[in-house]
């Protein structure tokens, strides 16, 4: 890496984005960074501008193709912590990087953030015995581009075999817990669970958790500040001297432990009953029907991912030094917590 880092940051007012930023700002190598973020609400940006981070912040989004291009020219680093599924952001990023490394001889690096579904099954609420390793490097391989995320997972991934950039893919599980941070006190970022804006609904509806089929699927977890340990490790190994396998070889999936679906929806009603003054059985979950399957989850690779296993093992992460302790004991406890709003 050149004495001064030129980072392109898309996604850092987010959820995960703010947590990693965050980080990076309390980096050692902080002072020889230059940091670049594209933030698409003015609000958030004119707060973030309030901080005096030290970092360029500018107004647009991922949709600004040219915009896109030209900032990648300039990158040495670029981060994608805002979608798992902009493909062509995701080309205009590369094309920039492409020319990065033409006009300067270094190959520029990417820290993509991606997202369990990649490996979902079409299990509908039943188990599986399929573990996917993010060491394995064939049977990641093999995963089928018609995967949620894996057209964008594989472009970064021949970008790499064409040799003009690094690409890591970080592949978490359902993320929980409170961040922290300078961005989460000035309110800028806020948790957000996505598998909890699914649910959430129906489960308002019935009184009660949701399950899609028997619930027996089973999907990874992570804690959000636990997740922010993995990416530094990944950005300290990328701005010294590189040692972590990149490309083909350099996904790494960030989860420690994993809950099934039914053991979810049995949290959700204990947290509805306690919100609803504490009356009512609260091991009662219901399975929607599929006229409810058509209204609450319209979108068929929800239904499917909510339904199905994406059951995984973090070896490479570990490897790199990374020790998880929050599991799906507190990823529980975390969605009893919040779904007590719905009952009261």
């Amino acid at each position: 890496m050149p004495d001064q880092i030129h980072i392109l940051f898309i996604g850092a007012t987010g959820y995960i984005g703010g947590t990693f930023l965050h980080r990076i700002l309390e980096h050692l190598a902080a002072s020889t960074l230059k940091i670049t973020t594209l933030v698409r609400c003015r609000e958030k940006a004119q707060k973030l501008r309030m901080l005096n981070l030290g970092i360029n912040i500018l107004e647009g989004s991922s949709e600004d193709i040219a915009l896109l291009e030209e900032l990648a020219e300039k990158a040495d680093i670029y981060i994608n912590a805002y979608s798992s599924d902009d493909f062509s952001g995701t080309e205009a990023i590369l094309r920039g990087l492409k020319t990065r490394h033409k006009n300067t001889g270094r190959k520029p690096a990417i820290i993509h953030l991606s997202g369990a579904a990649v490996i979902v099954d079409d299990a509908w609420g039943k188990s599986s015995c399929t573990v996917y390793d993010d060491v394995d490097c064939e049977q990641m391989a093999a995963i089928p581009i018609t995967q949620l995320h894996r057209n964008v997972d594989s472009e970064l991934v021949n970008a790499d075999e064409e040799g003009y950039i690094r690409s890591y893919i970080i592949i978490p599980g359902a993320i929980f817990g409170t961040s922290s941070g300078v961005l989460s006190r000035a309110e800028i970022r806020r948790s957000n669970f996505p598998i909890m804006n699914i649910l959430t609904p129906p489960a308002r509806d019935h009184g009660t958790g949701v399950i899609v089929g028997e619930g027996y699927n089973r999907w990874p977890v992570v804690d959000i500040n636990e997740l922010g340990d993995l990416l530094i490790l990944v950005f300290s190994n990328v701005v010294s001297t590189p040692v972590l396998p990149h490309g083909k070889n350099g996904y790494l999936f960030a989860e420690n432990g994993e809950i099934a679906l039914r053991d979810l929806a049995k949290a959700m009603t204990k947290g509805i009953k306690r919100g609803n003054d504490g009356t009512g059985d609260e091991d009662e979950i219901i399975s929607l029907t599929d006229d409810e399957l058509n209204r609450y989850l319209s979108l068929y690779e929800i239904r499917r991912a909510i339904s199905g296993n994406a059951r995984c093992r973090g070896t490479r992460a570990r490897q790199l030094g990374w020790v998880p302790v929050r599991g799906a004991k507190d990823f529980l406890e975390d969605m009893e917590r919040i779904a007590a709003a719905i009952g009261q």
